[in-house]
């Protein structure tokens, strides 16, 4: 199970869609899930990953700050010294989760710019 995500003009299904090249995978939809409780994940727990999330160009705009926001506040559950109680399972790891999310807000940049659709595509 994994999510694709995809920018799209409109919704209608006859435009041409990017594919990003971007995924969410079960392991970091799954870690997402474990920490929703101490930091806002910018809604990527709540990702459903057997069908479509959609954000609005109007919402992408938003998902940047909130996406920085996010990362910020990941970081900071990783103690420096070693691992904590709050790390990504074997592999996705640290530098896969803030490679995500980095990524990520690029993409929402991406569709804010350009006035797209986001689209987090389920298996």
């Amino acid at each position: 199970m994994a999510n694709d995500f995809l920018l799209a003009d409109d919704l209608s299904g006859n435009d041409q869609v990017e594919d990003m090249h971007l995924r969410l995978t079960l392991g970091m939809s799954e870690y997402f899930v474990s920490v929703r409780g101490l930091i806002d994940t910018a809604g990527l727990a709540d990702i459903d990953p057997y069908g479509d999330t959609v954000w609005s160009p109007v919402e992408a705009s938003a998902m940047v700050e909130r996406l920085q926001r996010t990362y910020d506040e990941v970081v900071t559950l990783w103690p420096r010294e070693g691992p904590g109680d709050w790390e990504p399972p074997p592999g996705v790891g640290r530098v896969g989760v803030v490679n995500f999310l980095f990524w990520l807000r690029r993409l929402f940049m991406e569709a804010d710019a350009r006035q797209k659709y986001v689209i987090a595509g389920g298996d």
